[in-house]
């Protein structure tokens, strides 16, 4: 008996289960809805902290402003350049979406050998540019906007009082305001970087300059600044007008050096003074 029944008992249990989890389904389903109508805030809510901007282009995150233009208080007319972010032609990787990289760095070809993409993103920088130019005058009223750069700076030329400098800062686009000077190329420094300091002195050193049988690896044009710091006296306030005697002596070698392969290549040269 025990045999035959046990598979019925079993079966019932069974049925028994399936009855129970299909007739639960209807009563989870049935739970009513929320009403968002009826939602409400809580009492603790985040708050604001700080907003910050952070430049899209590369070199909008890697310009800074000048510290000492900022600062100034006096209204005297300044020039300065403004540099928006936006890259420049020549260091413009992609990022746009639509345009092609132009920088050769990411292309590995010159700009003028891929002509469609930087004619394309050049109005994309001048569209950008105008835009800006309009911005400043408009926020910045003592502003004048100057001329535009897009091949290597991706900014424009701005002259405005230095008391308003900072204030272009406030403009859409722009990430750094910076002092427009004259830079002058020096060469004090360069016989140390390239590791020149080591290999004179076995060339006999400057005593030797300029000497018939020396070795001149290259010329160009040239002259010898005199407010050069390589001819200044450590510690001389006016280093320009006492330069290092030895310097003289070398400077003038050098000088009548290049001036004879000048001549020799017939190329335009100046003729040096030092005092």
């Amino acid at each position: 008996m025990s045999r035959s029944t046990a598979p019925a008992r079993f079966a019932a249990i069974a049925t028994s289960v399936v009855a129970l989890v299909v007739g639960a389904a209807p009563l989870a389903s049935a739970a009513p809805t929320p009403d968002p109508r009826g939602l409400t805030l809580g009492a603790q809510q985040p708050t604001e902290v700080s907003q910050f901007q952070v430049a899209k282009s590369v070199t909008g995150r890697l310009a800074k402003s000048d510290p000492a233009l900022l600062k100034r208080t006096d209204s005297t007319p300044v020039s300065v350049m403004v540099k928006l972010d936006l890259d420049s032609v020549a260091s413009y990787a992609g990022g746009v979406e639509g345009l092609a990289p132009t920088s050769p760095v990411a292309t590995g070809k010159p700009l003028k050998r891929n002509a469609t993409a930087v004619k394309a993103y050049t109005r994309h920088a001048n569209r950008v540019l105008g835009t800006a130019a309009r911005d400043i005058e408009r926020s910045v009223p003592a502003a004048t906007v100057g001329d535009s750069y897009t091949s290597a700076y991706g900014g424009l030329a701005v002259k405005v009082p230095a008391n308003k400098a900072k204030d272009l800062l406030s403009v859409p686009g722009v990430v750094a305001v910076q002092a427009d000077s004259l830079e002058h190329t020096l060469t004090d420094s360069t016989p140390q970087f390239v590791g020149a300091t080591k290999v004179w002195p076995s060339l006999g050193g400057p005593n030797k300059a300029g000497d018939r049988n020396s070795v001149v690896a290259s010329t160009q044009p040239s002259e010898i600044i005199n407010s050069s710091p390589m001819l200044a006296v450590p510690g001389c306030t006016d280093s320009h007008r006492v330069p290092k005697p030895d310097a003289v002596v070398a400077a003038e070698k050098i000088t009548a050096r290049v001036r004879l392969e000048a001549r020799k290549q017939r190329w335009p040269w100046r003729q040096a003074t030092t005092k």
